[in-house]
């Protein structure tokens, strides 16, 4: 559980750090990476490409004018005939898109390497503390081994309470390594 607090602590951390334009910038770019975003963009794309196509002036125009709801329409249709096949604006509009959209999500690909810096930099920390702590277990453990054996062998009053003293501060590393082991294993 502690891990997970720290884990979440430098995260949290790195989001309170960020600027407002940082906060900005990593919206857009996170919407621009979204479905939605495909899905808007082709639909407008489409009502462009339709709206502006000769066919459908056409269509609008083969239209009885006695209908008067038509009439309407087939007006409105001709009026909004504004850029017409090869579409300029529209490439206009999508080059001007990319132009902004670009920067934006290069900042958040930064800002994005940056935080996966500091997370590796940070998990680096944990593993060097937990190396150290699995190597002074197994020194301590070696430790208890030989002079285990040596005092079995001078044959010395009170041995038994020594070993059973060494067994339960071994037993209790062991159990504060499955804690950590657990508690890291429910944060992944």
């Amino acid at each position: 559980m502690e891990n997970a607090q720290k884990s979440s602590s430098w995260h949290q951390k790195h989001l309170d750090n960020l600027s407002r334009g940082d906060r900005i910038a990593d919206s857009v770019a996170g919407f621009m990476g979204s479905w939605a975003f495909i899905i808007i963009q082709t639909i407008i794309l489409v009502v462009w490409v339709i709206v502006n196509t000769d066919a459908i002036i056409h269509l609008v125009k083969a239209v009885p004018l006695s209908h008067g709801s038509m009439l309407g329409t087939a007006a409105l249709m001709l009026k909004m005939h504004f850029d017409p096949y090869p579409f300029i604006f529209m490439n206009l509009f999508m080059s001007t898109e990319a132009a902004y959209a670009t920067p934006l999500i290069l900042m958040a690909q930064n800002r994005s390497a940056l935080r996966d810096k500091i997370q590796a930099e940070h998990e680096y920390k944990h593993q060097e503390q937990e190396l150290r702590f699995n190597t002074k277990m197994t020194t301590d453990i070696h430790k208890f081994l030989a002079t285990g054996s040596e005092d079995n062998t001078a044959d010395t009053p009170g041995i038994d309470q020594v070993a059973d003293n060494k067994i339960e501060e071994i037993l209790h590393l062991l159990r504060a390594m499955e804690a950590r082991d657990s508690a890291r294993s429910a944060t992944k």
